[in-house]
Formats: structure tokens, sequence, C-alpha cells
């Protein structure tokens, strides 16, 4: 084991438009407060300052009207001097013992989410399509989050925070012809599932995020007794869900019939 692939060696990479500069600053902060041996913070974007030896600047503004997030993120990775990398938006705060929750994980990984918590809620930090990703099913949220001890075939990782190692990023890289809120996520997971990489979640490791624009939901998928995932949660919220579900399966149905073309399942 080198030094640059080590569980105290880490490249934290952040991207950003210049927008956050307050929320930017914090999250630095919150880095240099796990004490790491040795690191790097490279910042992707538009970043005004201050500079400090462990900063690493990466101008880049390019289609920033369209939020080139994959080509900031493999920026990012390609640039990374550690295999131990952790790409985040310029809204994920890492909370004390973040580190020292991957030393007890270990360095034996690919991929990687952990915790999330937003306003004491969680903000999407374990979640599953169902189906996969270039099945139309998969864009009309019908999955969630999982148990923290789950799994999934089409489990994916938010985009708010991935961490993972540089030769899995050098296997799947982000698809840089997706932009922001363009599914880029599902998709690099898709990759990685391909490339026989292991998704997996480390429990021991937090972060909150500190702004949040998706709708938290109190709603978990748990396995019944036939290994299907339920919804479970306020009864309210899962009606809604499902109302929200059927309304993209008739959307799917008028769309065909008006194509002729035939409808393939069923909701």
């Amino acid at each position: 084991m080198t030094q640059k692939d080590n569980i105290n060696s880490w490249t934290f990479g952040i991207i950003t438009n210049g927008k956050k500069k307050e929320q930017l600053s914090k999250i630095i902060e919150s880095i240099r407060a796990q004490k790491i041996p040795h690191y790097e913070i490279i910042i992707c974007g538009t970043y005004f300052g201050p500079f400090a030896k462990d900063i690493v600047y990466i101008p880049f503004s390019e289609k920033d009207d369209k939020g080139w997030i994959t080509k900031k993120k493999n920026i990012i990775c390609e640039n990374a001097k550690y295999e131990n990398i952790v790409v985040v938006h310029d809204r994920i705060f890492f909370n004390l013992g973040w580190y020292k929750g991957m030393q007890k994980y270990g360095n034996d990984f690919d991929v990687l989410s952990c915790k999330i918590t937003y306003a004491g809620e969680r903000a999407y930090d374990w979640l599953t399509q169902i189906y996969p990703y270039d099945d139309i099913r998969s864009t009309w949220y019908l999955g969630g989050m999982l148990n923290y001890d789950d799994n999934d075939p089409e489990v994916y990782i938010d985009g708010g925070l991935i961490i993972l190692k540089k030769n899995a990023w050098r296997k799947a890289k982000w698809d840089e012809r997706l932009f922001w809120n363009e599914r880029e996520d599902c998709k690099l997971s898709m990759d990685q599932h391909r490339a026989g990489l292991r998704i997996e979640f480390n429990k021991y490791s937090s972060c909150k995020t500190l702004s949040f624009n998706h709708p938290l939901s109190k709603l978990v998928l748990v396995r019944n007794k036939k290994g299907r995932l339920k919804l479970k949660g306020p009864i309210h919220i899962i009606i809604g869900k499902r109302l929200m579900n059927l309304w993209f399966y008739m959307r799917y149905i008028i769309q065909r019939i008006f194509k002729g073309k035939p409808i393939d399942f069923k909701y």
C-alpha cells in the first residue's frame, strides 16, 4: 500500500459556480477539521479565494448556464493526487468524525456513499431506482431511500457526494454529454455497475447538506417476507407518492396510444 492509496491520504474535490462563497468556506474548514495526515482540496469551477497550500484551484466555467458538472467532476478525478477521492457539490459539509468513520470502514472499496442529513432528516444518501437506468420506469420516481444495511441491483449514489477510488473512476467516468439535473448520477451508477464495481454504503461516516433543492421524504423502501421492496412511512405520504407514480404511468399510456405503440408493462 502506497501513500497515494492509503486510508490516510485523500483528495477532496468540490465543484462550484462561485455563487456559494460562504457555504464553500464552511466546507473547506470542515475538511481541515478532520486532521487527515495527507490531503488536498481541488476546487473546480469559479473560486474567489482565499488560497492556501492545501487548495488546488482549477478554473472552469464552460457551459455554466447548463451546469456542466460531469465535466468538472471528471477534471477533479483526472487531477487527483491520491487514490481515495471524495467529490462533492458546494453544499456538502463534513461532520466531525467523517475521517474516523472512513478509517473504521477501511480502505477496501470501489464506490461509496455515507450518511447525509438536512435539517435532521435523511437527504438522499442511499437510493435505488428499482428499475434499470434505461427502463422508462426508472424515471417515474418509483424508487427511493433504502435502509442503510440493504442493497439493490439498481442502487445509485446521489450526485451531491460520492466517495470512490481513482481506479474506479478510470473504469467508469461521468458521461459528459449530460448536465446537471439530467440523471447524470444515475447514469454514472449504471456504468459503475456494468464495469463490475462495488457500490456500497459506509454507515460510520456522516455529512450534512447546507442546502437542498429536492423534497425531503420520510419514506424508506423496506423488504417484505418475499424480499420485495415496499414503501414504509406515513400513510398520507405513501398515498401521495402512489398518486404521483400513477400519473407518470397514465402519461406513458397516453403517449404510447398517440404514437400507436403497445403498452409494454403494467404499473
